[in-house]
């Protein structure tokens, strides 16, 4: 997909629901991280303590508050040094239908509009 519909998803990612919310991070190298991070239904946007090679693959679990963990597989998109930390966004790819739908149905009930 080029040109305006290409542009227009991104827009619409962009602008779309986003909560935050506890979640582990497993690189490809097994480094592993625990906080919080800005969920939306297709990625999310967290600060690591190390840097990860963007188009790595990395596991995901998402704590939905209330609700279950979900296991999300992802991709790094970008990494931009923020501080002391490493400003990461995750795309997440091929989640499992259930998976997509309960986070969906979460941010709808307790997700915030669009948050730069």
């Amino acid at each position: 997909m080029t040109g305006p519909d290409r542009e227009e998803r991104r827009e619409d990612r962009r602008n779309s629901t986003r909560g935050r919310l506890p979640l582990s991070v497993q690189g490809p190298a097994g480094n592993f991280f625990d906080g919080t991070g800005l969920v939306g239904v297709s990625g999310c946007y967290c600060l690591l303590p190390s840097p990860m090679t963007p188009g790595g693959r990395v596991n995901m679990q998402v704590c939905l508050q209330p609700g279950p963990i979900l296991e999300l597989p992802g991709r790094i998109l970008r990494v931009a040094p923020k501080g002391e930390r490493f400003a990461t966004v995750i795309q997440f790819e091929e989640l499992p239908f259930d998976s997509e739908r309960a986070l969906a149905r979460w941010l709808d009930h307790h997700g915030q509009g669009f948050v730069q």
